[in-house]
C-alpha cells in the first residue's frame, strides 16, 4: 500500500511546528538551568528566603528557611501563613504582605518567628514584590535576619549598663554618705581644738552637726546627754526609730549620744540605720568623751596655774610688805641714827665727819631700792586706788626712768568693780608688755588704752619700735625660753581671754588683750 504524499503546505506547517518545539525545548532547558541556578543561589544564601504568589500562597523557600522553620519547600508550597504560623504571628504577616503588595515598595520591619523547637526568635523582615510583563504584582519575595543573639546581647548590655548605673549610683551615694560622715567628724574634731572653748557650747555644736551626716538629714534629730545636761537640735523629738551610744570616760558612763528619725524609713543594717552610721555615732561618742577629758584637764591646769600665780602674788605681797614695813623702816631708822650720832660730839675728827654724808647717801639709795623692789613685787594701793590709777602711776614711772613717752588712757574702767585677782593679772600683763618694749623694741612712744566695752575689758598697747617677725619670735620664745609673751598669754588665759599680737619689722608692734568682765 502506497502512502499518499504530504502536501507542500502541510510540510511547511510541520517544519514550523518542529522549529517552535525546538525553540520551546530550548526555553525549557534555559528555564531549568535558571531554576537550578536560582535554587543553588537561594540555597547558598545564609539567611532564610521565601516567596509567595499574589494570593499569599507560598511558592517555595531556601535551605536556611527550612533549617530554622523545619518545613520543606514541598510542604510549604500552596500554603498560606495561617497554615504555617501561630495565629498571633500569622495575622501580622498577612497584614504586612497586603501592605507591601498594595504599596509596591520595599518593606522592612522587626518581628518574631517561631522556630522548629517552638521558640520565638527576633528577626528583621525584608520584602519586595515581583511583577509580570504587564507590571502587575505576581507575588513577593521575602527574607529575614535572625537578630535573637544580638537582641540578647543588647538586653545583656542594657542589663549590664543598668547594673553598672545602679552600682555607680550606689557607689556615688556611699561616697556622699562617707563624705558627710567625714565632714561631721572633721568639724567635731575641730571643735576640740577651738581655743578658750566653752564645753557646753562645744557639745551643743556637736549635737547640731549630727543630723546632716545621717542618711536622711531632713528627718533626723539628735540629743547628747552629758552628766545630767541635755543638748538638743531644734527639731528634737523622741521617736521609736532610735540609734544611741554611751559616752564612756575612765570606764564610767557619763552620758549618751542619741539619733532619732522623725518618721519610719526602710529597714537597713540596724533598723532604719546604716552600719556605717553605727561606727559614726560611736566615733562621735568617743570625741565627746575626749572633749570632756580635755576640758577637765584644761580646767585643772588653769586652776593650778591660777593657784600658783595667786601663791606667787601672795608671796610677793608678803615680801613687799616685809621690805616696806621692816627693811625700809629699819634703814630709815638707821639713817636717822647716823644723822644724829655725831650731833652732840664736837670732838669728832673732821675726816670722820666727812664720811657721814657718803654713808647717808648709800642709805638713801638703799631705802629707794628697797621701796622700788617692794613696789615691783606688789604695787602699793592697787586694791584701794584701782587698776586705772595704778597703771597710770606705772606708766609715769616708766616714762620718768626710761626716757620713753607713754600715753595712757582709760575709759569706763573706774566704774567697774574688778576683783583683786583680775586687777593684779591685768597689771602684770601691762608690766610685762612695757618690759618687752624696753628690752626689745627700741621704741620712743607707747600708746596704752584700757577700755570697758561690755561684756569685755580690752587692753591695747602700741609702740613705734622696730617690730619683729611673729613666727620667728614664737620659735625664739621656745628655743631661748623667753617668758614675757608666754606670761602675758598665760595670765590672759586665766582671765578667760586671749592675746592678739600684730607686728612687722620696722613698723612697730600692736598688742590687744581681750577678756570677759566678771564683777567681784
Amino acid at each position: 500500500m502506497c502512502e499518499k504524499p504530504i502536501p507542500k503546505q502541510q510540510k511547511n506547517k510541520l517544519k514550523k511546528l518542529e522549529a517552535e518545539i525546538e525553540r520551546l525545548q530550548g526555553v525549557e532547558a534555559e528555564l531549568k538551568r535558571n531554576l537550578q541556578f536560582t535554587e543553588s543561589l537561594l540555597s547558598a544564601v545564609p539567611i532564610p528566603v521565601f516567596f509567595k504568589d499574589a494570593e499569599g500562597r507560598y511558592l517555595g523557600c531556601n535551605r536556611a528557611f527550612t533549617e530554622i522553620i523545619g518545613i520543606t519547600p514541598d510542604e510549604m508550597k500552596g500554603k498560606k501563613v495561617y497554615d504555617v504560623w501561630p495565629s498571633e504571628h500569622a495575622e501580622m504577616y498577612h497584614q504586612k504582605d497586603l501592605e507591601v503588595m498594595d504599596n509596591i515598595e520595599h518593606q522592612t520591619y522587626e518581628f518574631v518567628v517561631q522556630d522548629k523547637t517552638g521558640a520565638n526568635r527576633s528577626v528583621i523582615f525584608n520584602k519586595d514584590v515581583f511583577l509580570d510583563e504587564k507590571g502587575k504584582v505576581n507575588g513577593l519575595v521575602g527574607s529575614f535576619v535572625d537578630i535573637t543573639a544580638r537582641k540578647q546581647a543588647e538586653e545583656k548590655l542594657r542589663e549590664s549598663e543598668a547594673l553598672l548605673k545602679e552600682l555607680n549610683e550606689n557607689l556615688e551615694k556611699r561616697i556622699k554618705e562617707r563624705i558627710k560622715e567625714l565632714n561631721c567628724l572633721y568639724c567635731i574634731s575641730a571643735l576640740g581644738y577651738k581655743p578658750h572653748a566653752n564645753l557646753a557650747e562645744n557639745i551643743q555644736d556637736m549635737a547640731n552637726l549630727i543630723p546632716p551626716a545621717w542618711q536622711y538629714p531632713h528627718i533626723t534629730c539628735s540629743r547628747i546627754i552629758l552628766e545630767g545636761k541635755e543638748f538638743r537640735t531644734l527639731n528634737f523629738k523622741e521617736t521609736s526609730w532610735k540609734q544611741s551610744c554611751d559616752i564612756i570616760l575612765n570606764e564610767e558612763q557619763i552620758g549618751i549620744v542619741e539619733v532619732f528619725y522623725l518618721k519610719e524609713m526602710p529597714e537597713r543594717d540596724e533598723g532604719p540605720f546604716l552600719a556605717e552610721e553605727r561606727l559614726l555615732i560611736e566615733a562621735i561618742a568617743e570625741h565627746v568623751s575626749r572633749n570632756v577629758e580635755r576640758y577637765r584637764s584644761e580646767e585643772s591646769i588653769k586652776s593650778l596655774s591660777g593657784e600658783l600665780i595667786r601663791i606667787q602674788e601672795s608671796e610677793r605681797h608678803r615680801i613687799s610688805r616685809d621690805l616696806h614695813d621692816k627693811v625700809a623702816q629699819d634703814l630709815a631708822s638707821l639713817k636717822i641714827a647716823i644723822e644724829t650720832l655725831f650731833r652732840d660730839i664736837p670732838a669728832i675728827v673732821q675726816s670722820q665727819t666727812l664720811k657721814v654724808p657718803k654713808i647717808l647717801h648709800i642709805l638713801e639709795e638703799s631705802i629707794r631700792s628697797v621701796r622700788k623692789i617692794s613696789y615691783d613685787l606688789h604695787p602699793a594701793g592697787l586694791d584701794e586706788m584701782g587698776i586705772a590709777v595704778a597703771l597710770e602711776m606705772l606708766c609715769n614711772e616708766y616714762s620718768e626712768h626710761h626716757a620713753i613717752d607713754i600715753d595712757f588712757h582709760s575709759a569706763g574702767i573706774e566704774k567697774l568693780k574688778i576683783d583683786s585677782d583680775t586687777q593684779i593679772n591685768l597689771y602684770r600683763i601691762v608690766q610685762e608688755g612695757l618690759n618687752n618694749i624696753l628690752r626689745h623694741a627700741e621704741a620712743k612712744n607707747v600708746r596704752l588704752k584700757l577700755v570697758a566695752a561690755y561684756p569685755n575689758i580690752i587692753l591695747r598697747m602700741e609702740d613705734d619700735g622696730k617690730g619683729f617677725e611673729i613666727e620667728r619670735r614664737k620659735r625664739e620664745t621656745v628655743l631661748e625660753k623667753r617668758m614675757g609673751l608666754i606670761s602675758m598669754r598665760e595670765r590672759a588665759n586665766l582671765l578667760g581671754g586671749k592675746v592678739h599680737i600684730t607686728s612687722k619689722e620696722g613698723k612697730g608692734t600692736k598688742v590687744m588683750v581681750k577678756f570677759p568682765y566678771q564683777e567681784k
